[in-house]
């Protein structure tokens, strides 16, 4: 083979892999370009779902979770008010003749409780109404959806006193009956509907005044009175116990998940308190009945029963 046929076949061969590296190499740079764009319209698609899941939990939302925090809040706001001299806020939940006729203290007392109990029935149907994917990932609306099971079975539990002598079950004296407290739920619901989504204020007057459920509800808070009717002389004690519980739990709460609404004690200070009120409670029963060992363990079992730790509390 001469010089000049090799050096033909030499430029020839020097064409193809020249050819071949360019292509190679567009194929690569294409692939590149391909794959940066694929990542970015991923990222931008998976940007635009979780704006549009927002978007959807918001709207099925709507302003319940808003409402709840507040109504939480104003019911904390009002039993700190109450436990800060309970010897004499006591006495302002003194009933009158007819509910019509009660003084502002036992009238905005009952509000608060009754709003609260239907706000978080109004957010726990919302959040049923969410997908359970959606649901799962948002740990925010599992702690919501406990917390209420939780606070409205201080208003219901009869083992919050396991082993209290002559705690009386069959009646309504010194708890609520569970189906009391869905009627009371029930009834916030109604009246929210009717509100487009509010409760005004005077609709919760005009059934204060009238409805029979609100009157269980009236009636349970009015035996913290010295006055009050109950013929037990523990039911101001009992009642006065279950408040500082759901006190304490309140605070649990919103120092956990909206500090920033409304001003919380540290966990230490909140248990501190939950004993102090506890010990008050128990002086006012008749043979000064131990709240303070009995109470906080029977609220660590139900804590642990809901999966709710609104709180570290150190209960026993």
């Amino acid at each position: 083979m001469g010089p000049e046929i090799a050096i033909a076949l030499l430029s020839f061969a020097g064409g193809i892999v020249a050819t071949l590296v360019g292509f190679v190499g567009k194929y690569i740079f294409d692939y590149k370009i391909a794959k940066r764009q694929f990542e970015l319209e991923k990222k931008v698609t998976e940007r635009r779902l979780e704006l549009e899941e927002r978007t959807s939990v918001s709207t099925v939302l709507g302003s319940s979770q808003a409402n709840f925090a507040r109504a939480t809040g104003d019911l904390y706001a009002r039993l700190s008010n109450f436990f800060e001299a309970p010897d004499k806020t006591r006495n302002w939940l003194e009933p009158a003749d007819t509910p019509a006729e009660d003084e502002y203290y036992l009238r905005e007392f009952c509000r608060r409780l009754f709003y609260f109990i239907t706000w978080g029935r109004v957010t726990q149907d919302a959040i049923n109404s969410l997908p359970i994917g959606v649901v799962e990932e948002r740990p925010d609306l599992q702690r919501t959806y406990v917390f209420v099971n939780l606070a409205n079975s201080l208003l219901t539990y009869t083992w919050l006193f396991r082993g209290l002598e002559n705690y009386r079950d069959e009646d309504e004296s010194f708890h609520l009956f569970t189906g009391t407290l869905e009627r009371i739920a029930e009834l916030g619901v109604r009246l929210w509907k009717e509100g487009e989504q509010s409760i005004p204020l005077n609709s919760f007057d005009r059934h204060y005044d009238e409805e029979a459920t609100m009157v269980v509800l009236r009636d349970l808070l009015a035996q913290v009175s010295e006055k009050s009717s109950d013929e037990s002389p523990n039911a101001p004690g009992i009642i006065v116990a279950r408040l500082a519980t759901l006190f304490a739990v309140l605070a649990g709460f919103l120092a956990g998940n909206y500090s920033w609404v409304i001003d919380v004690p540290e966990e230490e200070e909140i248990v501190e308190h939950y004993k102090k009120n506890l010990q008050y409670a128990a002086s006012i029963t008749e043979r000064d009945l131990p709240f303070p060992e009995l109470v906080p363990q029977a609220l660590a079992e139900l804590m642990d029963r809901y999966q709710s730790k609104p709180l570290s509390l150190k209960l026993s």
